[in-house]
């Protein structure tokens, strides 16, 4: 039987598994930087601020070609979150 932790951890385990390869690659070095899991609530902070900082970027024309749609594609789950706030 699960229990409310292990339930959260299976939740976040699936919703991990459904992301596209790039956001995985978020995940992995947001955790990588923190030291390990970190919680939904913290990631959602997270990546809210790579969206700003990627947008305010935009903004100055700081990205053309490859390096801008690399970076774009790597705060596809930064939108995501934010959306959902």
């Amino acid at each position: 039987m699960l229990t409310a932790p292990s339930l959260a951890a299976a939740d976040a385990s699936a919703a991990y598994e459904n992301l596209s390869a790039d956001a995985k690659l978020v995940v992995q070095a947001t955790n990588e930087a923190f030291g390990g899991e970190i919680c939904e609530n913290e990631l959602k902070v997270i990546h809210k601020k790579v969206f700003e900082i990627t947008n305010a970027l935009r903004k100055t024309g700081a990205f053309q070609g490859q390096g801008y749609y690399g970076l774009e594609a790597r705060t596809y789950y930064s939108r995501r979150c934010r959306d959902f706030e």
